[in-house]
């Protein structure tokens, strides 16, 4: 593989212009969502749907097709429906009607949640990098959270 003038492979370098574009992409469609409030949360379907047949073009177009198993198209509409699905519904009602700070911050704790996972069943290993990146996620979210936890009940 070539590398580049700073000594990182071409296609990692891609990868990297990739996940900033995606994650450009997200904070504009979150912050989009939480303003356009007359759009209602239903229309995640709709939108998934695009999507779907987006992906479809761009899986034709740049990959070889592999026909899924019946068994491997149940656990690809299951996880459509359920946990993909569910949490992209939940992340636009939680954008229209809750506390979008605290949303937020409290949506690092993913990565911190499915690293636990692995370090709990075996294929991670829990280091000090590790330790200290969960304390730096819980902080910010912490954080982020901090006026949304210093309300009294009751308070809107």
């Amino acid at each position: 593989m070539r590398k580049t003038r700073r000594g990182t492979p071409r296609r990692e370098r891609s990868g990297y212009v990739a996940a900033r574009a995606a994650g450009l992409v997200w904070t504009g469609y979150s912050l989009a969502s939480s303003r356009l409030t007359s759009v209602s949360t239903n229309a995640i379907g709709a939108f998934c749907l695009v999507a779907a047949i987006l992906s479809t073009g761009a899986h034709i177009l740049f990959e070889t097709t592999v026909t899924p198993s019946t068994g491997e198209w149940v656990a690809l509409v299951c996880l459509g429906l359920g946990p993909a699905g569910g949490a992209f519904f939940l992340w636009d009602w939680g954008l229209k009607r809750g506390h979008v700070r605290a949303l937020g911050g409290i949506a690092y704790t993913a990565p911190l949640s499915s690293t636990a996972l692995l370090i709990l069943f075996g294929p991670a290993v829990l280091t000090a990098t590790i330790a200290i990146s969960a304390i730096l996620i819980i902080g910010g979210a912490i954080l982020a959270a901090g006026d949304l936890l210093r309300r009294t009940p009751g308070e809107v």
